[in-house]
């Protein structure tokens, strides 16, 4: 039977800054050692992942991600960008990497478009979707 690790976190040196957040502020020395980790996506992660005996993580990006993004065109070119990205990794390491997408909800017609593509095109497995867009949550009318 297979260990796989749901909701493993990555971020790319363009977003690093996305999460950061008052966990920078608060603990700069912490959050530094999590960047550096969430900006590894093969070497260090494959030798903690045969360490703590896991074979596969599906990797999602680094919360707040895109949805923290102001500007929906830019979210979009994010998205694009980050399962581009996070496709070829898994396209390196089948045997140990799958991947939710990231989607550019701020325009929901483009993360429709973007889920499919990252799926059917893409080979990603489904999206990760965060609590709220902008500071908006899901469910506010």
């Amino acid at each position: 039977m297979r260990t796989i690790g749901l909701e493993e976190h990555f971020v790319t040196p363009e977003l690093v800054g996305y999460g950061a957040g008052s966990a920078s502020i608060a603990q700069p020395d912490r959050w530094r050692e999590a960047s550096r980790k969430l900006l590894d996506l093969t070497g260090e992660r494959l030798t903690e992942m045969d360490a703590a005996g896991l074979d596969v993580q599906v990797l999602s990006l680094n919360a707040p991600g895109i949805q923290a993004e102001p500007d929906a065109a830019t979210a979009v070119a994010k998205a694009t960008q980050v399962n581009d990205l996070l496709a070829g990794v898994i396209a390196e390491h089948p045997d140990r990497f799958a991947g939710f997408a990231a989607l550019p909800l701020q325009d929901p017609k483009a993360a429709a478009k973007e889920l499919e593509r990252s799926v059917r095109e893409l080979g990603l497995r489904g999206a990760l979707v965060n609590a709220h867009t902008q500071g908006r949550y899901l469910d506010h009318p």
